[in-house]
């Protein structure tokens, strides 16, 4: 072809219909589906990088202090739009989600995410959502009362002495993004 994939695939969806025979020759084989799940991954990735890096002009406290809050989620709207699109890529294209993280997922968007999708490696496990600073505490009450206190009373039925809070506690929990992992030079 004289090109590599990168150049022939990178955020070229016409390209990836190069897979469709494959994919029609036996149904049960999902390499479309998979291919434009990890390809169009790939864009998200790099298109949240950019979304992250503009949201990160409203992250010093004077520039915060100065911007509204809809000015601070409409920054942080692009993010989520690629969280939200990311669950339903991993959903609905790789099957690596479970009905219990779609749900999760869902109550998490009604209660006021701008974006939502499992974490890890899928099949089971976590969720993140993203939230405006001002809503977090009404979304935590919402998501506690609509997703896990079912789950806390089937769990009492078992264990009636749990504790409701600690139990929660351990389930849900806010984070706040940071710089992260980082290489540090010591003298």
């Amino acid at each position: 072809l004289g090109a590599s994939l990168a150049d022939i695939f990178d955020n070229k969806e016409a390209a990836l219909i190069t897979f469709e025979p494959a994919a029609t020759l036996n149904k049960g084989f999902k390499l479309l589906q998979r291919t434009l799940h990890v390809y169009r991954e790939k864009s998200r990735v790099h298109r949240m990088a950019a979304a992250c890096a503009d949201a990160a002009s409203l992250e010093s406290p004077a520039k915060r202090a100065k911007a509204s809050s809809g000015a601070a989620s409409s920054a942080l709207q692009p993010i989520g739009t690629l969280m939200s699109s990311s669950h339903e890529s991993c959903a609905r294209l790789f099957e690596c989600s479970c009905p219990e993280l779609d749900r999760l997922v869902e109550v998490m968007t009604d209660a006021g995410a701008l974006g939502a999708r499992l974490t890890g490696a899928g099949w089971g496990g976590c969720a993140v959502g993203l939230f405006a600073r001002e809503n977090v505490q009404d979304a935590l009450k919402q998501i506690r009362k609509e997703y896990y206190l079912p789950k806390f009373e089937q769990a009492k039925a078992s264990s009636p002495s749990i504790d409701e809070e600690a139990w929660f506690s351990e389930r849900c929990f806010v984070t706040a993004p940071c710089a992260g992992a980082a290489f540090v030079n010591l003298p």
